[in-house]
């Protein structure tokens, strides 16, 4: 299948005029946006949550279900990379159901994806402080202790997002080595422990660990709901397409090995730690299963490790869904959907400055409007609608946009209601009254009414009509004139 030959628009065709700010462009690579989309899974704090859950649904079943689970995603990871060819858009999803569906729906998707993400900062966010606790050696269930590590940590990511993608991607880079070393380095000492030397307390892996009912009655329904939901949030690295280089091909080139190689290392790591302890031992430990298997491998030193590696892996996931939450509110905002001091750029870094605050704006704007579309007399430059003509005046917003240069106008035309249009009674009770706001100019005609003498004296025939004459309105006398 060859690729699409539709070239693509400028993200704020229409929408920003010359000098405006946007995004910086080619700030990252395609080696930055896979380790962003391998961010938003968050293996090591994934698989410290979901192993014993897995192992106990499936029996010791997991390979099966988790191999499933990446092929069907790499399906979809394809699709992505395919529409992002068509269109480079930091909203991706939202903008890419809005031009293929309706901008109504887009609306719709878009909101979702602000609630998603939403909810995946919360529950980061609030994991993170029992896990710093818990690397530090302090209690867990401190709500003073953890407080403190909760503001101190997402001030510290607020920052580094507000400084600018670049900043942001080096931070990913180095979590990501950390990370993925510590991981795989106790990959292969568990596959030694289970697999070769058979040490003390562990399990040896049987036939049954590659079927689908495990070594019992697993339940592989239940099995592949936690797989799917194990491996969400590949699609990170879409969502800074546009500061992407190469943005039509890297960013859907870094989720299909995003997905390839988080599949990869949760199959490895679930098929090496479920056979460290027994399934008894493994749920007693469920909340922090990989801490549990630090500690059975080497001990404290093992333990600490391990979480460190799942506490700086919450770090990651946590920064990537603050930008992504960013990303879909600035293109967003820049269809002029949502308010439009969220798509503020920094003239200096190139970054949204309402990057962090971004619940906060909505919050108070709510409160002071209860509305989050611009109303119809919003107005608008019309030349923005009729490129390359010269200046007619201002518009209502409502009137604006052709659907293909203005996404924002066709969602504000979806979502509000048909204006009225008058009847024919209607024009016939205007017809001879005067144009406020309009003066009249000949176009050379010479029939009745062509010149300044006529005795209707505003170039309006017998009948109310108006007879070889131009109006033109006052506020814009150069404009493009309508024909009488």
């Amino acid at each position: 299948m060859s690729a699409p030959t539709e070239p693509a628009e400028s993200p704020a065709a229409g929408l920003t005029g010359a000098g405006t700010p946007t995004l910086e462009k080619n700030a990252i690579g395609l080696g930055r946006s896979t380790i962003f989309a391998m961010a938003g899974a968050a293996p090591g704090q994934t698989v410290a949550i979901t192993l014993a859950l897995l192992v106990a649904s499936s029996a010791y079943g997991t390979i099966l279900p988790v191999l499933i689970t990446t092929a069907g995603l790499l399906c979809i990871a394809l699709s992505f990379h395919r529409l992002n060819m068509w269109r480079q858009n930091a909203g991706a999803t939202y903008e890419w159901v809005s031009r293929a569906f309706n901008p109504y729906v887009g609306f719709l998707v878009g909101w979702l994806m602000l609630v998603a993400f939403t909810l995946f900062v919360l529950i980061d966010v609030i994991t993170i402080g029992p896990s710093v606790l818990a690397f530090l050696g302090v209690s867990p269930t401190s709500k003073l202790g953890g407080t403190i590590a909760i503001v101190l940590i997402g001030s510290f990511l607020t920052l580094t997002a507000i400084r600018g993608i670049r900043l942001s991607a080096r931070l990913q880079v180095a979590v990501a080595l950390l990370e993925y070393t510590i991981i795989t380095v106790f990959v292969i000492w568990a596959f030694i422990a289970v697999f070769i030397v058979h040490s003390a307390g562990t399990l040896p892996p049987v036939v049954g660990w590659l079927t689908f009912h495990g070594t019992g009655a697993g339940v592989f329904g239940a099995t592949m709901i936690i797989a799917v939901a194990s491996l969400a949030g590949w699609d990170a690295g879409i969502y800074l397409n546009e500061e992407t280089q190469a943005p039509e091909k890297n960013p859907g080139k870094g989720a299909v090995l995003g997905v390839a190689l988080t599949g990869l290392l949760f199959v490895v790591m679930y098929a090496t730690f479920q056979g460290v302890g027994s399934s008894a031992q493994l749920q007693a430990h469920s909340s922090n299963a990989l801490a549990w298997v630090g500690q059975r491998l080497a001990g404290t030193a093992g333990d600490r490790i391990l979480s460190f590696a799942v506490m700086i892996s919450v770090l990651a996931t946590t920064q990537v869904a603050i930008i992504g939450t960013a990303r879909v509110a600035y293109s967003m905002a820049r269809d002029r959907v949502l308010p439009r001091r969220l798509g503020v750029i920094s003239e200096r870094r190139h970054h949204q400055l309402q990057r962090s605050p971004v619940f906060d704006l909505l919050r108070r704007h709510w409160a002071r409007r209860r509305l989050v579309l611009p109303p119809a007399d919003f107005p608008v430059r019309q030349e923005r609608h009729n490129p390359g003509t010269p200046a007619s005046g201002w518009s209502r917003a409502a009137d604006l946009g052709d659907g293909e240069g203005d996404p924002g106008a066709d969602a504000r035309r979806a979502l509000q209601p048909p204006r009225r249009r008058r009847g024919r009674g209607d024009h016939d009770a205007h017809r001879g009254q005067a144009v406020p706001g309009a003066h009249f100019q000949s176009r050379g005609g010479n029939g009745p009414g062509s010149g300044s003498d006529h005795p209707h004296g505003n170039g309006l025939g017998a009948d109310g009509r108006c007879k070889g004459w131009t109006v033109r309105s006052l506020s814009s006398p150069a404009g493009p004139a309508a024909s009488g």
